[in-house]
């Protein structure tokens, strides 16, 4: 931007505010979260600045649009795809632009759509870790989802008279619980519950998703299995034992 703007001031200055303005924003959230939260500030608290930096990015395509020409914007823009498609910052980012254009859905689909057939009306379903929920919940929000919040979590305490019992993570009357991509098996599963099944997915995955082939016995893995390898990711579906159907 410092060498456009000095290089080229009169065909950037009409959006120079603009971008500045993005970048004070940026930079004064990101930094007022950090201090507030310290070591807690993880890189997901600040997805919020992707529509700002996408926008940031347009202009500076448009910018070398007008200053080199088509092939240097397209150029520009292509190394935007790759950068982005090879530089994981989040968990589970991995390929993010491919996965998009090619329509991979081998991450939370199964997962959604496995719930949406198991599960019957009134289930309480719980998930291990809990932020999984999240994007099972947007497209089930007819799920009970349950045990949201972790008991032990001394700033949870005051919400105890607040909201019901099913929220806390020490709620035991779950009929579901979703493991996902945990190193041993989580102690609500150790007795009571039967694991039903378990879903492996990852970027050594997406042949078989792309072309629609994934099937239970494709991705299937036994709990013995120590750990994720690699980028392997998996979810694991308990079932409680006791559950009765009328």
């Amino acid at each position: 931007e410092i060498f456009l703007f000095i290089r080229y001031r009169d065909k950037v200055s009409a959006h120079l505010k603009l971008i500045n303005l993005f970048w004070v924003i940026m930079i004064t959230t990101m930094v007022l979260s950090v201090l507030m939260v310290k070591s807690n500030a993880f890189l997901r608290y600040y997805l919020f600045t992707i529509p700002i930096s996408l926008i940031s990015a347009s202009v500076f395509i448009y910018w070398a649009y007008t200053i080199w020409g088509r092939k240097v914007a397209l150029i520009f823009l292509a190394v935007l795809f790759i950068y982005h498609n090879y530089t994981s910052v989040l968990n589970m980012s991995e390929a993010v632009v491919k996965r998009q254009f090619t329509k991979n859905a081998s991450f939370n689909k199964p997962m959604v759509e496995f719930l949406e057939q198991n599960i019957e009306p009134g289930d309480k379903v719980a998930f291990i870790r809990n932020d999984k929920g999240m994007a099972a919940y947007f497209y089930l929000p007819q799920m009970k989802w349950v045990a949201l919040l972790e008991s032990k979590n001394p700033y949870n305490e005051i919400y105890r008279d607040r909201l019901p019992l099913s929220m806390f993570d020490d709620y035991e009357d779950v009929d579901w619980v979703v493991v996902w991509g945990e190193m041993g098996l989580p102690a609500r599963v150790e007795q009571g519950y039967e694991l039903i099944w378990n879903y492996r997915f990852g970027l050594n995955r997406q042949k078989a998703a792309n072309t629609g082939g994934y099937t239970p016995k494709q991705f299937t893995i036994t709990q013995a299995e120590a750990g994720i390898v690699g980028n392997l990711q998996y979810y694991d579906f308990y079932k409680r034992r006791d559950i009765q159907k009328d």
